[in-house]
This record gives structure tokens, C-alpha cells and sequence, in this order.
């Protein structure tokens, strides 16, 4: 995938600055050693996250209750009552406040693209506009119960660095979670538009547990989530000295995955032509198009499929992307209710986990008569 844009959470502020958004390539591959697929292309110095960056799909009530649902899963799981949390890359902090809402917990926040208030609703929230390392750590009161990193370690080339500092500041009690997009979904056609470039690796269960373990924690169990698209492990700390080399990947989980890696650009290219195909006829039929949905999908789908720049509308329910415009299309964002003034004939839903969500707020704006379509 050749010039698509580098930082596709990042709407701007005028169409002219969407359009001449900073491009770079993706060249997909697999690891034959644990399974893990990186971007060969990768530059981390065209990466920026600080800023406008914004990935939260917590005003999504179908992602909320997802969220809700994972944090009192820990809590409950683990006992995570009257402890220390931290979350690194927290975001705009919705999934932290939970946890420490939840159990009573103190809760600390590490993210460069913070820029929301120091304390959430009360004092045991707090928020480090950085890095997670050894130096920001220090300020820590006590060892974590919980170490939280959700779709943090796909952004990084290198991520033992980060999870030696973990380990570090991990107690033999310390509960780690990872969650990333789950590699085995994204090698499906309706994974591929998960194809970005801010994610410079893509995990299989094989390579997060593997990196797990190779960070000095054991694994307690690892799983799929969110429909099948995301990934996690969860594993505890442990005082004792490894025993040895870390045992390497089972070759035959190793084998299944390229397995299907060997086919999947054949079925990315079928899969872009598909639509661009469908997008033409819909074009030549006058079909007014919107595309829900301005994240990493949406953003991937309108840059690499023909004809796509030509869709009439992009929507998502996130207040704060309304009236800002996606890279390297330019589309404005709109809100659901700026649909009513110009109603579309068919709304393409970029995840289907959304679909009951979008059909009945299109059916409380009166246009229920939609057609909705999920890539």
C-alpha cells in the first residue's frame, strides 16, 4: 500500500491541511520465527501523536459497553479495590476513570497526547502529558496492582524497551493486560481496512504471548474480544529468576498463521477492487454514499479505495471531530444530525459491531429508509 496517510487519528483543521497530510507505504510482513507481521516501510520519524490525535470511541454507547464490561471483568477478576492502576497510552482517560471508579482505586494516566484537565472528577486520577519510562515512574506511590497498555505496543518498532520499564516497576502481585487488533482478523476482508500505518506491527495470539514471557511475566490467558478484533493477554509478574532461555514460538501456531499470510495481498487487492467496482456503479447510478465512521477504518477505506474520495459525507459520533477533515481525502467530518439536511441513500458502516447502533440513530433522525451497507 503505497502513500496512504501516517497518522490517520489525526483530523485537521481546514481542508487544505487534510489534503496535504504526510503520506508513507506499507509493506507488509510475517515473521517466521513467531508470527508477528510488521510494516517493512515503517519511519517512526514521520510518527507524530502528540496534538490532534484522537482515537476515543467512548462515545459510542456499543464501544462504551464494551469498555465498561473489560473494566469490571479486571476489577472483579483480580480484586482491584483500594489499589494503584496505570494505564499507559490512557488516551483522553474514559477507560481509567473507570477502573479506579470501580474499585476505589488510584489511577495514573501516561500519554504525550493528553491535553485534558490533570484530574478527572475527583483526586485519584492522574495524568502525565509523557511517555510511561523509568523517570516518569518514579513519581508512582507504590508498586501497581494493574498495568494497563490497550493498543499501545502496535505503534511501537521496538516495544521490549517499554515493557522492561513495566517489569521494573512491577511487584510479583502486578497484574499486566495488553490488548491489540488481533493480527488473525486483520488477514479477513473485513479486517484489512485495520491496515494503518501508525501500527507498525500486527500481533498474532503467538507473538503476544511470546513477548509477553519475554518480558518476565507469566501468562495467565490469552484471548480474542470486541467481535474478533481485538487481542489480549493477561499475566502476572513474578519475583523468581527465568529458568533459562525463553522457549521459542510453537512452530505449528507459527505455520498456520503464514499460511494464511501468504495469500492475503492477492485477497487485498480483490477485495479494493470489489469496491471500488461497487462505489462506480452506485456513482453511475447518482447514489448519494456517506461513510460512517472517520477512524482508522473509515480514514483507510476513503485513501486506498478508487473512487472512494468521491463519497458525499463522512460521519462519526465523536463530538469532538465534527467540522475537521480526514487526511489525505479532505472529507468534513459531520455529526448524525447534519444527515437530515442532506439525507443519503445508502450509509456504509465501517464496522459491523455498529450496525444496530447506527440503524436505530438514523431511524430517531427520521431516515430509517436508508439503506445501510457494512464493509
Amino acid at each position: 500500500m503505497a502513500g496512504v496517510p501516517v497518522m490517520c487519528g489525526v483530523l485537521w483543521g481546514t481542508r487544505a491541511e487534510a489534503l496535504g497530510a504526510a503520506r508513507g507505504d506499507i509493506e507488509l510482513v510475517a515473521c517466521t520465527r513467531c508470527s508477528l507481521l510488521r510494516n517493512a516501510a515503517f519511519d517512526e520519524a514521520l510518527v507524530d501523536y502528540e496534538g490532534n490525535y484522537d482515537n476515543s470511541l467512548h462515545f459510542s454507547p456499543t464501544f462504551q459497553r464494551y469498555a465498561d464490561g473489560l473494566a469490571r471483568r479486571l476489577v472483579g477478576r483480580y480484586g482491584l479495590r483500594g489499589g494503584t492502576v496505570v494505564e499507559i497510552g490512557s488516551g483522553k482517560g474514559d477507560f481509567l476513570r473507570a477502573l479506579c471508579e470501580l474499585g476505589d482505586n488510584r489511577g495514573w494516566g501516561y500519554d504525550p497526547a493528553y491535553t485534558g484537565e490533570q484530574a478527572g472528577a475527583d483526586d485519584r486520577v492522574t495524568f502525565v502529558p509523557d511517555y510511561f519510562s523509568h523517570e516518569t515512574a518514579a513519581a508512582l506511590p507504590a508498586r501497581p496492582d494493574l498495568v494497563c497498555a490497550r493498543h499501545v505496543l502496535e505503534h511501537m518498532t521496538d516495544p521490549a524497551p517499554l515493557l522492561a520499564t513495566v517489569r521494573r516497576a512491577a511487584g510479583s502481585s502486578t497484574i499486566l493486560y495488553l490488548e491489540v487488533p488481533d493480527a488473525a482478523y486483520v488477514l479477513t476482508p473485513p479486517g484489512l481496512w485495520d491496515l494503518i500505518y501508525p501500527h507498525v506491527g500486527y500481533y498474532t495470539a503467538t507473538a503476544l504471548r511470546h513477548v509477553a514471557v519475554r518480558a518476565g511475566f507469566a501468562p495467565l490467558e490469552v484471548a480474542s474480544s470486541f467481535g474478533g478484533q481485538y487481542l489480549w493477554v493477561e499475566a502476572r509478574g513474578s519475583d523468581a529468576p527465568a529458568a533459562g532461555p525463553t522457549p521459542e514460538p510453537p512452530a505449528d501456531e507459527v505455520e498456520a498463521v503464514l499460511a494464511v499470510a501468504s495469500g492475503f495481498a492477492d485477497m487485498h487487492r480483490k477485495t479494493v477492487a470489489g469496491w471500488a467496482d461497487q462505489l462506480a456503479e452506485a456513482a453511475d447510478r447518482g447514489t448519494r454514499m456517506a461513510l460512517w465512521g472517520a477512524g482508522t477504518k473509515g480514514a483507510t477505506f476513503l485513501n486506498v479505495v478508487p473512487g472512494a474520495a468521491d463519497i458525499a459525507s463522512v460521519v462519526d459520533v465523536n463530538p469532538r471531530k465534527r467540522g475537521r477533515y480526514v487526511p489525505g481525502t479532505g472529507h468534513e467530518v459531520w455529526s448524525p444530525g447534519d444527515l437530515v439536511a442532506e439525507p443519503p441513500d445508502v450509509v456504509l458502516v465501517m464496522n459491523s459491531l455498529y450496525e444496530d447502533e447506527i440503524r436505530r440513530t438514523l431511524a430517531d433522525l427520521g431516515l430509517d429508509d436508508t439503506t445501510v451497507s457494512v464493509v
